[in-house]
Formats: structure tokens, C-alpha cells, sequence
């Protein structure tokens, strides 16, 4: 009468071999995630303050506030040059105010996303709140009482832009108030306002949208 071989966990060499293996590929498969740099002081730079968070911060990381309050920037623009994610308090518990001296954010070719703050009073020739040349998010977001001479008074933005939840409000420009289009702008998507924001984005006298 023959008996059925047992079938149970391999052993040796070879067992050890896959299990390497299976170790491997599911580290490979795991995503990557960054670290959370925290936000502390509401001083224009320094150790704590935003600007240091982005300049610190590497590919992939998120930058949260541990303050609420008003930033007064006064040394120029933040320039947003790597992907992150700023996630902020809320529009009413944090706001970036430029003092209609500077820019707020300025987003080269990366990708970022910007939530639950509030940006005003920026000044500069295009965008006075946010010039975006990357793939941007925003969330909840408010711009408001920013201005630029040629056009995009809170908003100007030269490719992939995705806004939900937004108001912008108060901004003047001679083009798009509120928000300016650039030619190779994509509209990712932008929620229910898209008619009224490409609106608002092409010449009208008009400074206020709301995305929900």
C-alpha cells in the first residue's frame, strides 16, 4: 500500500532562497512615504517657520503646522521647488499674509498640494498669490485681496491646476482677477465652478469665484 506524500513547509537552501525573495519584491512593492516636517513659528524664516520646512524638506515629504495664527512673509516668495504636500490648520486658524510686497507661492515644475490655509495680500506681476508651473492641488483654500499688474491677480497657473473647495475673492488684475489660465494649462479637474472660474480666468472684471 503506498503512502501519500506529505505536503508541508520546504526546507533548505531553496526555501531560504524564495523567502529572500518574496521579502525583496514586497519591500520593492511598498510605497515610499515621506517624512512630516512640522511648523512651529509663525516668523517669516528662520528655525520653525514655513519657509525653513520647505527649504529642509525633501521629495515626498508633508509639512503640517503646529501653530495657528498669521505669517507675515517679508523676504519674498516661497518657492515650492520640490513635490510636497502643506497641509495646513484650516482658512480661519492660519494665514500667509505677503503684505502686497511679494508673492506667496510660487510652484516650479513639481507636483504639490496646498490645503486648508489662507493666502492674502500678495503682489507681483503674474499670480500675486500663487504662480504655479507644476501639477498643483489646492484645498480649501483661500486667496484673497492679491493683485498682479499684467494678469492672474490671486491665481495664475501654466499647467496642471485642480482646485476644490477654493474662494477667491477681493483680487484685481487686468486679466483674470481671480484666476488666469496660461496656454499650456491643464484642468485637472477642476469641481462644479469650471465654467465660472475660466470665466473669471480670461479677462473679466469680476474678483470673486468659489469652488464646491
Amino acid at each position: 500500500m503506498s503512502v501519500p506524500p506529505k505536503f508541508g513547509v520546504p526546507r533548505g537552501p531553496s526555501f531560504a532562497l524564495l523567502a529572500g525573495f518574496w521579502l525583496f519584491t514586497g519591500w520593492l512593492a511598498s510605497p515610499v512615504r515621506g517624512a512630516t516636517i512640522s511648523v512651529t513659528s509663525l516668523a517669516d524664516s528662520g528655525p520653525g517657520s514655513l519657509r525653513q520646512a520647505v527649504a529642509d524638506a525633501v521629495s515626498g515629504d508633508d509639512i503640517d503646522f503646529q501653530v495657528i495664527g498669521t505669517i507675515f512673509l517679508s523676504s519674498g516668495e516661497i518657492v515650492i521647488d520640490k513635490d510636497l504636500d502643506i497641509l495646513g490648520p484650516g482658512m480661519d486658524q492660519l494665514t500667509l499674509n505677503a503684505g502686497s510686497a511679494q508673492r506667496a507661492f510660487a510652484v516650479e515644475n513639481v507636483r504639490a498640494c496646498i490645503q486648508d490655509l489662507t493666502i492674502q495680500r500678495g503682489a507681483a506681476t503674474e499670480g500675486g498669490g500663487i504662480k504655479n508651473d507644476g501639477e498643483l492641488s489646492l484645498l480649501r483654500l483661500r486667496v484673497e485681496f492679491c493683485q498682479a499688474t499684467e494678469g492672474g491677480g490671486g491665481i495664475v497657473s501654466f499647467h496642471s491646476i485642480s482646485l476644490t473647495d477654493c474662494t477667491l475673492s477681493d483680487n484685481s488684475s487686468g486679466t483674470g482677477a481671480a484666476l488666469l489660465f496660461g496656454r499650456e494649462t491643464r484642468r485637472w479637474p477642476i469641481p462644479p465652478c469650471s465654467r465660472t472660474m475660466r470665466r473669471l480666468g480670461v479677462g473679466e472684471s469680476s474678483t470673486r469665484a468659489s469652488c464646491g
